[in-house]
């Protein structure tokens, strides 16, 4: 096993700790690096009782990666659903009107509703009563509604370091950071995370880092990018003078917005909605609707 650089040889990048990482170190179930499975792969726990995080990716190094580690005793996710309150107008019915008789071409009329408006918020002013209206105050969503996932995991060896412990905290920590390309000009960047290209009806994911997290059989996010990954090294060593454990704070969040039908996949319960959705429409009278394939009603 290769040994760290000490004193003053330290990483001074990412590409440098890889450059590093791969000599001399051989993947645990492959030949060489580009894939494998690291992390918590050696111990009796069940994969049933596992976050796997499995990586596709343009970086060579990076691609065919699985990683292990225990479920966490809690997963938070949240959907920050984002609302805009109505500006200008919009809640003023005369304004209103006088606005959209102007913007079809009645001018005039319109103008005449909105100078009447006025008038009667001037007289508000005294009565009280006002030319709002509750239904036109409502709220307006910005579109805007990303999954967000936070996710500690720690790795601890118990017979490699190496490929238990280090690698998964570095490609962890690798799918935050850019990697550097030469085009005619040397130590350009490319972003991490997914490339979008094609169409919408192939899903617009093509290429750069396709990251997916399966926990347990219960949740399994597609095209995740990382916010935020924070790595705690334990004081203890190895002999060869790795870390015997590590503890890797994550934070996850969709590439897309998120839409209930992907809530429905990610949370696999497609099943269970499309029968909920043929139910409600057999009551409406087309028992047929939407009914998975080889599902019935009853």
């Amino acid at each position: 096993m290769a040994v760290p650089p000490v004193g003053n040889q330290g990483f001074g990048s990412l590409p440098e700790m890889a450059s590093w990482l791969f000599s001399g170190t051989q993947a645990p179930l492959g030949s060489s690096f580009g894939g494998g499975t690291y992390g918590r792969y050696v111990n009796d726990v069940h994969d049933f009782h596992k976050v796997r995080i499995s990586i596709q990716s343009q970086d060579q190094s990076m691609n065919g990666i699985n990683i292990l580690a225990h479920s966490p005793a809690e997963v938070s996710l949240a959907l920050v659903s984002n609302w805009e309150e109505r500006r200008g107008d919009l809640g003023d019915v005369a304004s209103t009107v006088g606005s959209g008789m102007r913007s079809i071409g009645m001018k005039e009329a319109g103008a005449k509703v909105g100078a009447g408006g006025q008038l009667l918020q001037g007289a508000g002013m005294v009565t009280g009563y006002t030319t709002m209206n509750k239904l036109l105050t409502g709220l307006m969503w910005s579109g805007a509604s990303y999954l967000e996932m936070q996710l500690s995991l720690e790795f601890y060896a118990k017979s490699d370091p190496m490929t238990e412990v280090w690698l998964p905290t570095y490609f962890l920590m690798a799918l935050a950071a850019p990697v550097e390309y030469n085009f005619a000009i040397p130590a350009m960047l490319r972003a991490p995370g997914p490339t979008i290209v094609g169409t919408a009806t192939s899903g617009g994911i093509s290429g750069g880092d396709i990251t997916t997290i399966m926990i347990g059989s219960y949740l399994r996010l597609q095209n995740v990018v990382i916010n935020n990954v924070t790595t705690t090294v334990l004081s203890r060593l190895h002999r060869s003078g790795l870390p015997v454990a590590t503890k890797v704070d994550l934070s996850f969040k969709s590439f897309f917005v998120a839409t209930r039908n992907d809530l429905a996949k990610w949370m696999r319960v497609e099943e269970y909605v499309a029968l909920g959705q043929a139910a409600n429409a057999a009551i409406n009278g087309d028992p047929t609707a939407n009914l998975p394939q080889g599902s019935t009603l009853t």
